[in-house]
């Protein structure tokens, strides 16, 4: 069309790609559906996977194939900025690849922190890495982070990058639907997130095990991470019998467990898309 702008082109490294199982994936997930939905907004967004679904042992193959889409779109002059999802151990070491070989690609980008705990693994890691790292952040375009708490972070360990760090906290969609009261009238909980120490599951089955004397309460514990730990905790506490530990679900999955919820305790629920 006539006078049409051209739309930003993005690519967004995501680990696992379209409904991956994992937080960064799923949020990607979100914030694809809402771009693509707003036509106003004028961005293409594609994932670049960067790790995949199969066995480690491919990860490596995964990344090259990732980088070799990377280089062949900005020769085409394909992306105009890449969003790089950011989080500790094998994400880090992935990232800071790509961050290295969009700057060689001349291709601006982004870095989006989602690692609990990042902060701690930035400090243990060896001297190469971290100044891999520090570059990374510094040489980025932007920073996005979850909370002021990480603005401080990163902006005490490089002064630099405090002008470029922006505060986007998690988000899930908004309920299409009212929850519906329980026949019973039990409380019903609902956790969802990376079951495990980082997200405090084992804190919230231990809470639920000093409620065995009531009757009046369910819970459903779901996501990936240390799903057979947290059923054996639930055993040994005596209240296998009123949570429910399916494992990961996915977003229908999700949407029905949440609408059918008295509280939900969501480690990513922090905003919602309107």
């Amino acid at each position: 069309m006539a006078g049409q702008q051209t739309p930003l082109r993005v690519f967004i490294a995501t680990p696992n790609g379209l409904g991956g199982r994992g937080g960064i994936d799923r949020m990607n997930d979100m914030l694809i559906d809402v771009m693509s939905a707003s036509p106003e907004m004028n961005v293409v967004v594609e994932r670049l996977v960067t790790r995949g679904n199969g066995n480690i042992v491919f990860a490596p193959l995964v990344l090259a194939l990732a980088l070799v889409r990377l280089w062949r779109a900005a020769r085409q002059r394909k992306v105009d900025v890449l969003h790089i999802c950011l989080s500790l151990k094998g994400s880090a070491y992935r990232k800071v690849i790509i961050a290295s070989f969009a700057r060689y690609c001349g291709v601006p980008y982004v870095v989006h922190l989602h690692g609990g705990g990042f902060e701690y693994f930035w400090l243990t890691v060896g001297a190469r890495l971290r100044r891999a790292v520090d570059r990374m952040f510094v040489e980025s375009e932007k920073i996005v982070v979850l909370g002021r708490y990480w603005v401080d972070v990163l902006a005490g360990w490089l002064p630099q990058s405090r002008g470029k760090i922006e505060v986007f906290p998690n988000a899930t969609y908004s309920s299409t639907s009212e929850n519906e009261p329980a026949s019973d009238r039990r409380v019903r909980l609902t956790f969802l997130g990376e079951l495990g120490r980082r997200k405090g599951t084992p804190q919230l089955t231990q809470a639920l095990g000093h409620l065995t004397d009531r009757s009046d309460w369910t819970a459903t514990i779901a996501g990936n991470g240390d799903v057979a730990e947290t059923r054996a905790s639930a055993w040994r506490l005596g209240i296998a019998d009123r949570i429910s530990i399916p494992g990961w679900l996915d977003s229908d999955a999700t949407a029905q467990s949440c609408t059918a919820v008295t509280f939900w305790c969501c480690r990513h629920s922090s905003k919602t898309f309107r």
